[in-house]
């Protein structure tokens, strides 16, 4: 337990993703095996049975740290996290705790039995208010991870020696966080597949014109989507974004492309919602390997040309090539690119014919030009403040009627300065708190922009906002002129 609180300590500052990966391979391999699958359990976020509720999580702490329950319930509030809030309540402590795995097997032996809480206020008070936090939040049913998944996987493959392929089918995989041997879990997932980094396209910041004939180049939609390989090996199968997230069982759709892929094969492409509503659609952009043959040095006319051949191959009605855009001016890729949401697409990516399929981005072979963001005119409803000094997220809401419902949720957009003035807005207009939210009296306009809008029917309004960020505060705006969700709905139909 010690060794991961100061892990988690020295992860919290640290800013630089290569620091946060060292320090991630030096615990993974100082660690014993099975305290390093508890820890990869917890880093992913994944939940663990809960030991206590939250009433009894305050009632102890105040009982363990000698004040009344008001105190500590006080406390919740000013910190927004009751785990905190009972961690700084009490003294350090000084003396033997057990392994993280030890922690978590003793929780699952005490679960909901008469001796829970003496041999928590027991355990704090041999704890840093580190691990006297980690602790609350494991009894809570787990804990927010500050770091990327895309870093975790990272470190995870170079402490072990194995490839981010095989390390992410095991981390996409369930175990249990006490009994599994980290060792095990990665030899029952080593794969035969070679690892192929994505060739990414580099934003355009230069006018059109200057890349020279159109004739030179292939133009195709940059897709509103997720990037993905689609990979086929001879012992297994396996899809994966770009930052490493497995996705294949989540998607029905792509285990029956993969049925007609040719072994040996890695297909490029993007998950896109096809027009059967509900359903996947994966678009091939390019591929890097056909048949086991390395297709990465061969010329983009040439790949592209044994991409169309899968189409005779691949029969699935979930899978489709990204057509080739007809242009023989730069005027009409503008035309394309400020069109780009009638069918669903971000902008264009403009390809070198005779461009290579590079790891990672390469300027001069790939661009991407998006399409125009769009912006709302939307009411701030809530302030969420971060946990242990993370910044706060802001709630936006559009009328429907006389009703304001929430449509995006960010933290992305202000300077340190407009944050000030917005949280002392929200200190004076406050409604009421829940823990760390603060309902806001809907007085504030702000203008927010967007990547795309979307249907969803897991959200209230029935909308979500793609990639949403603060542009400016409307301060001459009316709460009465924001955006209603009947104009986000139009954004959608046309």
């Amino acid at each position: 337990m010690k060794e991961f609180a100061e892990l988690w300590e020295k992860l919290e500052r640290s800013h630089v993703e290569e620091r946060k990966v060292d320090l991630l391979v030096s615990y993974l391999k100082g660690e014993k095996d099975q305290d390093v699958s508890s820890a990869l359990h917890l880093l992913l976020g994944r939940k663990v049975k809960r030991f206590c509720s939250s009433l009894e999580l305050k009632s102890w702490g105040a009982e363990a740290a000698g004040v009344p329950l008001w105190l500590v319930e006080d406390s919740c509030e000013a910190t927004g996290d009751i785990a905190e809030a009972v961690a700084m309540l009490l003294s350090d402590g000084e003396g033997e705790c057990p392994s993280l795995s030890e922690l978590l097997k003793k929780l699952r032996e005490l679960e909901k039995g008469p001796r829970r809480k003496d041999f928590v206020v027991s355990l704090w008070s041999k704890l840093s208010r580190t691990e006297r936090y980690l602790l609350n939040k494991v009894m809570g049913g787990g804990i927010k991870p500050g770091i990327e998944y895309s870093t975790l996987l990272r470190a995870t493959a170079l402490a072990f020696g194995r490839s981010k392929l095989s390390v992410a089918m095991a981390l996409a995989t369930e175990w249990d966080p006490i009994a599994e041997n980290i060792h095990n879990l990665l030899e029952r997932c080593r794969t035969e597949i070679e690892e192929i980094a994505f060739c990414l396209a580099s934003p355009l910041d230069h006018p059109l014109p200057l890349l020279g004939q159109p004739e030179d180049w292939q133009i195709e939609w940059h897709w509103n989507g997720k990037r993905v390989q689609l990979i086929k090996g001879k012992l297994h199968d396996l899809v994966w974004s770009r930052h490493g997230e497995v996705v294949i069982h989540s998607s029905l759709e792509l285990v029956d492309v993969l049925h007609s892929v040719p072994s040996g094969t890695v297909l490029d492409g993007m998950l896109i919602e096809s027009e059967m509503k509900g359903q996947a659609l994966f678009m091939a952009i390019d591929i890097p390997m056909l048949r086991g043959e390395d297709l990465r040095q061969y010329a983009l006319a040439v790949r592209r040309e044994k991409l169309e051949r899968c189409r005779e191959i691949i029969t699935s009605s979930h899978f489709d090539i990204s057509p080739r855009l007809s242009v023989e001016t730069w005027e009409e890729v503008e035309r394309l690119r400020r069109g780009a949401r009638a069918v669903r697409a971000e902008g264009v990516i403009i390809k070198r014919l005779d461009s290579l399929y590079h790891s990672d981005r390469i300027p001069g072979a790939w661009w991407k030009v998006r399409g125009d963001p769009l912006t709302a005119n939307v009411i701030l409803m809530y302030l969420q403040r971060g946990e242990r000094g993370a910044p706060a997220t802001y709630t936006f809401g559009v009328w429907r009627g006389e009703e304001l419902v929430p449509i995006a949720k960010t933290a992305l957009g202000l300077s340190s300065e407009e944050r000030r003035e917005v949280d002392e807005l929200v200190k004076l207009h406050s409604r009421e708190r829940f823990g760390p939210v603060r309902t806001v009296e809907p007085l504030f306009v702000f203008e927010i922009g967007f990547r795309d809008v979307m249907a969803s029917k897991r959200h209230k309004a029935g909308v979500v906002l793609r990639s949403p960020q603060i542009l400016t505060r409307r301060r001459e705006s009316l709460p009465s002129e924001a955006t209603t969700l009947e104009e986000l709905n139009e954004l959608i139909r046309s």
